[in-house]
């Protein structure tokens, strides 16, 4: 007795397979005189350890990732041959591991890695901009996330300025990388050169520059470079209202305006993006400045 567990409770030798720690007790009894005896026997039950593996699955190419048994096994042994708790992996493939406790009863778990390779990161555009004529930068399309050393969110930004320009994009599968362009300004290139043919400045008006430096025009654009509207204010012992008209790189019209001396004169909202000339002129006086619509 019992009888839960035994293949049968009344043969000699039966079979016994408890789900727990069980004893048994095996009465005999001798037919020509009556008496009895009893032995009895505990069989102990031991539960099998937990094999479960943890750590992450999915892995960048170039990166590893530590795998674990559940500690306090009496033994561990992996399919790469290791016979520790832990181990690193940092390839593709179905690992498995067999771990033991103190009553010898084992278990087995298996997991299997993926490695994802990383984007490729290589950003396009202009490496130099002429006199601060705004050059567009571009990360690959397709990338799940993107995040400039600028701040900026997109796959795209527009620079006008000299620098070191990064981007660090990640994939779906979690994996980054990061691209680095260097932009340099031909600053020359813009302050020096003069508006196109198309503009008409003869030499004769040109010598107005000098003439407008030596008396009392002066002009100042603002915020320049801009991503909205420029504003122009005009400073003259003339009050005589000043003729403005802003041209583009080619030298086509654009903006034909009149100021009051010392207003505030706001344009450029529907500029596109790109260098322009502002031509101010009062009476005999002449200036030219250029501004930056980004």
């Amino acid at each position: 007795t019992p009888t839960t567990g035994l293949s049968s409770s009344s043969i000699s030798n039966p079979v016994a397979s408890p789900t727990v720690t069980t004893t048994y007790t095996l009465t005999e009894t001798i037919t020509a005189t009556g008496c009895q005896k009893s032995n009895s026997v505990t069989i102990t039950v031991s539960v099998s350890p937990s094999s479960t593996i943890t750590g992450s699955t999915s892995i960048c190419q170039g990166t590893s990732t530590s795998l674990c048994a559940p500690a306090g096994c009496a033994t561990y042994l992996w399919s790469t041959g290791a016979k520790t708790s832990c181990i690193s992996v940092s390839t593709a493939g179905t690992y498995s591991v067999t771990v033991s406790n103190a009553a010898g009863c084992t278990s087995t778990s298996s997991v299997t890695v993926t490695v994802t390779q990383p984007p490729v990161c290589t950003i396009s555009g202009n490496a130099t901009c002429n006199g601060f004529q705004p050059t567009q930068l571009c990360a690959p399309a397709g990338c799940t996330s993107y995040s400039w050393n600028t701040g900026v969110k997109t796959s795209c930004i527009t620079v006008s300025t000299a620098g070191n320009y990064s981007c660090t994009v990640s994939n779906a599968g979690g994996c980054t990388s990061t691209g680095t362009k260097t932009v340099t300004v031909n600053q020359q290139a813009g302050i020096s050169a003069p508006p196109p043919e198309s503009l008409d400045l003869k030499k004769d008006t040109m010598a107005n520059d000098t003439q407008a430096e030596a008396t009392s025009l002066e002009v100042e654009v603002f915020p320049n470079p801009t991503e909205n509207v420029f504003t122009l204010i005009i400073h003259s012992d003339n009050k005589m209202d000043a003729e403005v008209r802003v041209f583009d790189v080619m030298g086509h019209a654009v903006a034909h305006l009149r100021g009051a001396i010392g207003a505030q004169i706001q344009f450029g909202s529907s500029f596109v993006k790109g260098m322009y000339f502002i031509e101010v002129l009062q009476g005999n006086q002449r200036k030219i400045l250029k501004a930056i619509r980004m």
